[in-house]
């Protein structure tokens, strides 16, 4: 029987009713009915089963969560769970900067054209709270989520926080230039002179040489 529309569910339960108004349990349900969730066949054709599975929701705090996400959501592998709230960095809506780092990470990985073939590990891709305390919190805003070695993916070992200028001095897309002796990256020669290092880079792609390439642009003689 379905108990989708119609008296018979307000009746039952008293979690919908005809002006339009659902309890977050019939929402909750509702949602994962509607989507491509591997959802179990007792729950799929009931709500009335999933709330006698599920019980009320605890409190707004909680969210259902599958406990093994290699499983279909049904009895024995979802409960209700304040996860999200446990560590305090998603809260009042606001993303702390350890969590947009781990948002952003995630998002960047598969999606971004650099980011093809990286992955991210499964200890932080399941656990904000893993990859918080793997990584600790972020020394300053000016630090940035880094790995060390950009042929591998992240995870424990291969990342750390740096602020922009150590990361772009790492980057696999970095030109070395020799001038007076000295090898260093566009980045680190950027940081001496003060000139940004895209100008640099686009005086040299000009023709010019090295040595008026790398003067501070005060100093430059048309």
């Amino acid at each position: 029987m379905s108990f989708i529309n119609g008296d018979r569910v307000r009746e039952i339960h008293g979690h919908t009713s005809l002006r339009g108004g659902s309890s977050p349990e019939y929402v909750k349900w509702a949602n994962l009915t509607k989507k491509k969730t591997d959802l179990c066949s007792r729950w799929r054709d009931s709500f009335v089963n999933f709330l006698s599975d599920m019980g009320i929701r605890p409190s707004t705090a909680h969210s259902l969560e599958r406990i093994d996400r290699r499983r279909q959501y049904g009895p024995g592998n979802c409960r209700w769970s304040t996860r999200m709230k446990r560590h305090g960095h998603t809260t009042g809506g606001k993303f702390s900067p350890e969590y947009s780092s781990w948002h952003s990470m995630k998002m960047r990985c598969g999606r971004r054209r650099n980011y093809f073939g990286i992955t991210v590990c499964k200890r932080w891709k399941n656990s904000f709270t893993a990859f918080l305390s793997d990584m600790g919190q972020k020394p300053s805003m000016k630090h940035t989520l880094e790995r060390i070695d950009g042929r591998r993916g992240y995870g424990p070992g291969n990342c750390c926080w740096a602020t922009r200028i150590v990361q772009s001095r790492n980057t696999s897309r970095n030109h070395r230039i020799t001038h007076q002796g000295r090898s260093l990256t566009l980045a680190e020669w950027s940081e001496e002179i003060g000139v940004k290092a895209n100008t640099i880079l686009c005086r040299i792609r000009r023709g010019w040489p090295v040595t008026r390439a790398l003067i501070p642009n005060d100093a430059i003689q048309d």
